[in-house]
């Protein structure tokens, strides 16, 4: 059985990002800062597919990606933030009713 996001071009790895980003910017544009493993924890994918599905949201305009640095240089966790069109995706009811409660 496919899901409701499926019908609009998801896989159940982009969902399941976009599910965690929602759930912690309560489905705005707010951009939050969440690490990759913070990702891994809260949807249940590796680490290459949490990466893969981060890159493919945000090449298809669903999800803006800010690399964050430290100030010796280091990386920082990545800011991420639902684009328009994610949030009037979400707002379809294309994730579910309970998209909010599947990460929190």
């Amino acid at each position: 059985m496919s899901s409701p996001a499926s019908a609009y071009g998801l896989s159940e790895r982009e969902a399941a990002v976009v599910a965690c980003i929602a759930s912690r910017s309560h489905g705005t544009r707010k951009a939050v800062g969440v690490s990759r493993r913070q990702l891994m924890e809260a949807t249940g994918l590796t680490a290459d597919q949490t990466r893969r599905a981060c890159r493919s949201l945000d090449r298809r305009g669903l999800l803006d990606v800010c690399e964050r640095f430290r100030e010796n240089g280091g990386c920082a966790e990545n800011a991420y933030s639902l684009t328009e069109q994610a949030v009037a995706l979400l707002s379809s009811g294309a994730l579910g009713e309970d998209v909010f409660k599947a990460t929190s």
